[in-house]
């Protein structure tokens, strides 16, 4: 079984290893807990823009993920 700082070290190599590019870096945001550890390690080691895909039909519900996305984007200082 994996601990937990292994999974942790293979999670950041990932996010290293696909940081490397000759185009600007964008993450899609969801407000979710992957989506958001995931761009908060790229945005360590680079510049990152967020994207959301949002959908009328759930604005103002529980099902809408751009509040949470925002929230994600400006705490690590993301451009959405």
């Amino acid at each position: 079984m994996l601990r937990k700082d292994e999974i942790s070290s293979a999670i950041k190599a990932s996010v290293s290893d696909h940081v490397i590019a000759d185009v600007p870096i964008s993450g899609f945001l969801s407000g979710g807990i992957d989506s958001s550890v995931i761009a908060s390690l790229a945005s360590e080691q680079t510049y990152v823009t967020g994207i959301n895909i949002s959908f009328k039909e759930f604005e103002g519900t529980r099902d809408d993920e751009l509040p949470f996305a925002k929230i994600v984007a400006d705490s690590l200082g993301i451009s959405f």
